[in-house]
């Protein structure tokens, strides 16, 4: 693998990395956690935070072509018989 593609790889995941960090942002501002709220209410803004996060990084490495997203993906799926990992 030549600098060339370690130079795009690494700009893919700056790029949906900077996208999903001020989207997160905007989340927590536009929210503020909900200050006043319940303890509950506070907990599942920040878990739908987290998740709205995750579900937006995966998007954008799959809108953008990452291949590492493949190979966690392939990681991910991947199932073990007789000890020994197969993929299918």
């Amino acid at each position: 693998m030549g600098i060339r593609e370690i130079l795009k790889s690494f700009s893919k995941i700056f790029l949906c990395s900077a996208i999903m960090g001020v989207a997160c942002w905007l989340g927590g501002h536009y929210t503020e956690f909900t200050i006043h709220s319940r303890f509950l209410v506070q907990l599942l803004t920040f878990i739908s935070l987290i998740a709205g996060a995750t579900v937006l990084y995966l998007a954008l490495a799959w809108v953008f072509r990452c291949s590492e997203i493949e190979e966690i993906y392939g990681i991910a799926t991947r199932r073990q018989r007789g000890g020994e990992a197969y993929v299918e």
